[in-house]
């Protein structure tokens, strides 16, 4: 690595030695200048120590407690050098030529118009099928609920290059998040008070905001090995409904706010009586904690940046219906179905520079 590297890839980490070295094994074959920051987020089980013996010149920035995916992200862009950024899971793999792919579509970009990337997420266990953790690049409908090219919901499609020609995203996952180092720092970068999840949703949906594109790089593959550091449960439904919805508080006009609230108030419900239907009572009531909290807390100050200046490019990567209603209703399987209904989607077609295929 030199005195200043290409791009710096920050690594959250909090236990779990075996993914972590899968993770380096494949950053290690990149023919690029990475500068390569792990988190320690308070592990305790020895597996940052392994992963310096065994890759010495990373570099580890320890932190005192755990700060959740959004804190420890944080920690890592305020210490990297490189002019590009890349958040990876550390449970994440990139496939040879990924990380090469993401720095030489951002070197590309029109210097005045650099947008945020995803790589497509596979399955690691099973490599045809996306991922949950964003598939190949996240889209929203117009109740706030987020889902992906390549899922629905628990249905995962097999990438067979549907996505290749991918119009703007409405976010891209954590997972594998890439971008001006400069850019994200002018953000603010993650909202920390969100721990985990939707962290990135928010943060890309200040950028769009802002005036800023996010684009999915479809011949840029990373496996994901799945949830190790929070798996499903009790705790991650409560983050997700909470932070869902200090996601539409922070970015929603008002006028529009308070009816999308009455209409996942009622859509959140059905999801409330469905776990008891189940017989999973601490899911229904994880479902109430996150109302509350999303609804009653306010921890941050303020949100940066401030009112719209591009409302076009805000609702970018937005489902005109829902998501819901065409998942479970309607009995919809490939989000394919749904992209003539997707604002920005035409116009991606039409300019050459922001939907162009692999060269």
């Amino acid at each position: 690595m030199s005195a200043d590297p290409e791009c710096s890839v920050v690594i959250p980490h909090l236990r779990g030695s075996r993914p972590l070295l899968a993770c380096l094994h494949s950053l290690h074959r990149s023919t690029r200048d990475l500068e390569i920051i792990v988190v320690d987020n308070a592990s305790t089980d020895g597996s940052v120590d392994q992963a310096l013996a065994i890759f010495p010149a990373i570099k580890v920035v320890r932190a005192t407690e755990n700060l959740g995916y959004a804190g420890g992200a944080n920690l890592g862009l305020h210490n990297a050098r490189g002019r590009w950024c890349i958040f990876l899971n550390d449970d994440a793999v990139a496939a040879p030529g990924a990380i090469e792919a993401l720095i030489t579509k951002l070197e590309l970009a029109p210097q005045d118009d650099i947008p945020f990337l995803q790589a497509a997420l596979r399955r690691s266990g099973e490599p045809d099928l996306f991922d949950y953790a964003g598939g190949a690049g996240g889209l929203m409908d117009r109740w706030g609920f987020p889902f992906a090219l390549g899922r629905l919901f628990e249905h995962l499609e097999p990438d067979h290059g549907q996505y290749r020609r991918a119009g703007p995203l409405a976010w891209a996952s954590g997972c594998c998040l890439a971008g001006p180092t400069e850019t994200f720092l002018g953000l603010g970068g993650f909202e920390e008070s969100f721990f985990a999840h939707f962290e990135e949703i928010d943060l890309c949906w200040r950028w769009r905001r802002s005036g800023g594109r996010i684009e999915a790089v479809p011949w840029a593959v990373v496996y994901h090995m799945g949830p190790s550091t929070l798996p499903a449960g009790a705790r991650k439904t409560y983050l997700n409904y909470r932070n869902n919805l200090w996601t539409l508080r922070r970015n929603l006009p008002r006028a529009r706010l308070a009816g999308v609230l009455m209409v996942r108030a009622f859509l959140d419900a059905a999801a409330l009586l469905r776990w008891l239907v189940l017989g999973k009572p601490a899911l229904a009531a994880a479902v109430v904690r996150g109302w509350c909290s999303g609804l009653f807390r306010r921890p941050w100050s303020r949100v940066q940046p401030g009112p719209s200046v591009q409302p076009e490019r805000s609702g970018w990567g937005t489902y005109r219906g829902s998501i819901v209603v065409a998942a479970y209703l309607k009995r919809v399987r490939s989000t394919s179905q749904l992209l003539g209904c997707v604002k920005g989607w035409d116009a991606s077609r039409s300019v050459s520079r922001h939907g162009e295929d692999r060269t």
